[in-house]
């Protein structure tokens, strides 16, 4: 062993410093963290020599005075770093052993804080690596552990940083797929799609990464086939992290004796979190089912949910006891489909439906070997799954007992009369109810329809794949007429599902049943696919999206619809905002394009237009939900507390009547004030109008106005206006005659806007008198047609405005003409 001596970082001289950091450049990607001069003393501390000491983020190395490297390490091949005095640090990894000496214990200090810090960068949440510091005395050992600043953590509780380090270490390249989806905040690790045959994965660093990671709370993995490496790998994982509390593990192969290998490394970890175990698609046996049980009853903490089906397992009979004895009152969720359960098995199922107070879900599709003799009264169940049913069986009278329920499926099962005996449907309070594959008679789905359409409760029904013997013919259309009258009925209705079966379409009659759903107000998801209704189908869809406002939900492939169909259904889509989720219909599509190519420019900018019309549909409801959401983050202001009522309020006294003011003697009266009545404010006079109507200028005569002086634009460059005398204001026609000679004369007979035509105060009784006028009019403006007009045609009944003068001064400047 070997003993370093560490100076300050500063001490190496640029030169050195330099040459260092291009080795590491060069040989390790990056550089130095910290480096500093040391003294090597060999083992007994007889003899010493001159080091370097240097880390990277990653590494430590040993370089000789002259820079030959001598040693070099991963961090994470720490075996111990031991601290025993203040200047004095062993560090010992699997390829050699180091140990620093200085004379300042910052020194050592630096080199605890710098391996410290390395550990925590990888592993943030996990205290494990703290038994490979053996620093004494305690206190400075958490004084050294507090200094250290640890950076913000990068993806997923550093996650990215602990598989970056990992594949470091491995030497093996870094999955870019791994950084780009695990750089968000998610929850659920799911390595399915990254754990690709076809792909070679580096899985050490992988599985290596997850083991303290405290981020995580699922993992799952689905068809994958763990060789005998990677199912040790994974087998650490579940032996130390602590905090994954759902591990899905489907359909990977695992044998009995695979399952005993996770299942006892699950049950050596102390603090796992693990309520969710799902080893559903592997054939784990007997062995693995044993394995399982002797899991249950060693957790330190409940178990909520176990799925189990397709699992190969014939004796269920001591695992339900185990988890009846042990996790009877916290298990939620169970699924044994597709196994056997045996007279034992049964009447373990039996006591833990009838005794569990959390158990709400229970799927025993393809379960054989059940008893349904048995009691199975439950007050907690809400979810049972049934299938394959015999017809024999008396299952009515087993279900009724289950008055909790609120979803039922019951597929393959030939048990139509069973659910009409006794009015059973009307007495359970269901939500969601499955019968696919299970009815064949018309009239024991008729009887059904009835009973569902007198329930107040139930939001989805699914009759999908209806038998041939269940057919819509003019002869028996009685199915069909009680389903669209479940539909109008008061059945709060939201899904449903009518797919049809292959050998059993509905063809055109199918239409009243879509018209009765898109009628309905509270239907929002339809599933009509596989009756080959042909374009009858889109047209009819067309119809009613333009008027339903509820519908968010449809699918509606292998309805034989052509390139006409989709046409028609664009049109009626076009306006409808309610629809969001609708995948295309590409069975008919196909079809199309194979019996119909010539078409497929045309289908294919339909298909484009559809997708467009979603896409609007679903931006409109997110932004819909975005505002939802934002106003019920406004908080609500705070009431205001009601003011307390006084119990009696005091009443004020009246004032006392003010007496009247005696009389001093000798004191003149004061004479009361006359009143002077006000005399009438004159109305302000109407400003004239730039439109005068013709009809009321015609029947009364328009008063004397002041005219507007201010010049029109055309005339702003003109400068100042000669000057005219006032107009007067006697009425003698000869006066105003020789007023408007000196008016034309002034203005040279060329600006009819600066012309003021006068109408008289007295209306001429004469002719004449207007004829003269208008003969000077006519005179000053030949062009504008004054010698046609008829002299008893008041001069604005053409729509031009006469408005009359005021007197004026002969100084005042001139006035212009309003049109």
């Amino acid at each position: 062993m070997e003993t370093v001596s560490a100076a300050y970082p500063t001490d190496l001289p640029p030169p050195q410093q330099k040459q260092l950091e291009l080795f590491l450049r060069k040989n390790e990607g990056e550089g130095i963290n910290i480096a500093m001069q040391v003294t090597k003393i060999k083992k007994g501390r007889k003899k010493q020599t001159q080091a370097i000491l240097a880390f990277t983020t990653c590494k430590a190395f040993v370089f000789s005075p002259k820079l030959k490297l001598q040693h070099e390490s991963h961090f994470l091949e720490l075996q111990n770093l031991t601290s025993q005095n203040d200047n004095e640090v062993t560090l010992q990894f699997k390829k050699f052993t180091c140990t620093f000496h200085h004379d300042e214990a910052s020194r050592i200090e630096d080199v605890i804080a710098v391996m410290y810090s390395m550990f925590q960068q990888v592993y943030p949440s996990s205290n494990q690596f703290h038994a490979l510091f053996a620093v004494t005395p305690e206190v400075r050992k958490q004084a050294i552990f507090n200094s250290v600043v640890v950076p913000a953590l990068e993806g997923c509780g550093g996650f990215i940083t602990t598989y970056t380090t990992w594949c470091k270490y491995c030497k093996t390249l870094t999955d870019q797929r791994f950084v780009s989806v695990f750089s968000h905040s998610i929850m659920d690790c799911n390595l399915t799609p990254f754990l690709d045959s076809n792909i070679k994965v580096a899985i050490r660093p992988l599985f290596a990464s997850l083991m303290y990671n405290a981020h995580f709370t699922s993992l799952e993995i689905e068809n994958y086939s763990f060789n005998k490496e990677s199912l040790l790998l994974f087998a650490e994982i579940l032996r130390a992290n602590a905090a994954v509390k759902r591990i899905a593990i489907r359909q990977c192969n695992l044998d009995g004796d695979d399952t005993t290998t996770l299942l006892r490394a699950l049950s050596e970890n102390s603090s796992t979190a693990v309520i969710h175990i799902d080893l559903s698609g592997n054939h784990i046996g007997e062995k693995g089912l044993q394995t399982l049980s002797q899991l249950v009853a060693r957790l330190p903490h409940t178990i909520k949910h176990i799925d189990l089906h397709d699992c190969n397992c014939s004796r269920t009979g001591p695992f339900i006891n185990a988890v009846l004895e042990h996790q009877c009152d916290t298990l939620t969720h169970l699924d044994l489909s597709n196994n056997r359960l045996d007279g034992e098995g049964s009447t373990a199922l039996s006591g833990l439906i009838t005794r569990s107070s959390t158990l709400s879900s229970l799927i025993l599709r393809g379960a054989c070997g059940i008893n349904w003799e048995l009691s199975y009264q439950s007050s907690s169940l809400k979810h049972l799954e049934l299938s394959n049913v015999p017809s024999y069986l008396r299952v009515a009278n087993t279900l009724s007992s289950m008055n909790s329920l609120t979803s039922l499926t019951i597929s393959n099962s030939l048990v139509g009369m069973e659910l009409i005996r006794g009015a059973f449907l009307e007495k359970l309070s269901l939500q969601r109810f499955d019968l696919h594959d299970s009815i064949t008679d018309p009239d024991t789905f008729a009887a059904i329809c009835a009973q569902l359409a007198k329930s107040h409760t139930l939001t989805a029904l699914s009759l999908a794949r209806l038998e041939p013997r269940m057919s819509a013919s003019y002869k028996n259309r009685k199915p069909i007429e009680c389903l669209a009258d479940l539909l109008a009925s008061a059945c709060p209705l939201q899904e449903l599902d009518v797919t049809a079966h292959p050998r059993n379409p509905l063809r055109k009659d199918v239409l009243p049943l879509v018209f009765g759903a898109f009628c309905s107000k509270t239907l929002r998801s339809l599933a009509i696919s596989g009756h080959q209704a042909g374009d009858a189908l889109p047209t009819m869809l067309a119809t009613l999206l333009q008027i339903n406002k509820t519908v968010s939900s449809l699918q509606w492939d292998d309805n034989l619809t052509s390139t006409e169909g989709f046409r028609i259904f664009n049109i009626g889509f076009q306006v409808n905002q309610a629809l969001t989720v609708m995948q295309l219909p590409l069975q008919d599509i196909a079809r199309e394009l194979v019996h119909n190519p010539h078409a497929a420019d045309e289908l294919r900018a339909l298909l484009v237009v559809i997708q467009e019309h979603l896409a609007r549909n679903q931006l409109a409801t997110q932004l819909q939900h975005a505002q939802q959401e934002m106003l019920q983050q406004i908080p609500q202001m705070p009431q205001v507390p009601q003011m307390p009522q006084l119990a009696h309020v005091p009443q004020i006294p009246a004032m006392p009547q003010m007496l009247e003011m005696p009389q001093i003697p000798g004191m003149p009266q004061i004479p009361q004030m006359p009143t002077f009545p006000l005399a009438p404010i004159a109305p302000d006079p109407v400003q004239p109008s730039s439109f005068v109507d013709p009809a009321a200028a015609a029947v009364a005569p328009q008063p004397f106005m002041p005219i507007n002086t201010e010049l029109p634009q055309e005339f702003s460059n003109l400068g100042q206006m000669p000057m005219f005398p006032a107009p007067p204001t006697s009425a003698d026609a000869q006066e105003q005659l020789q007023f408007a000679a000196v008016a034309r004369q002034q203005t040279g007979g060329t600006n009819r806007r600066a012309f003021a035509t006068i109408r008289p105060q007295q209306p001429a009784d004469s002719n004449a008198l207007a004829a003269e006028i208008l003969q000077a009019l006519a005179d000053t403006y030949p062009a504008e047609g004054y010698a046609e007009q008829a002299p008893g045609t008041p001069l604005g009944e053409e729509g031009m405005a006469l408005p009359e003068y005021t007197p004026a001064a002969a100084t005042s400047p001139m006035p212009s003409s309003t049109v």
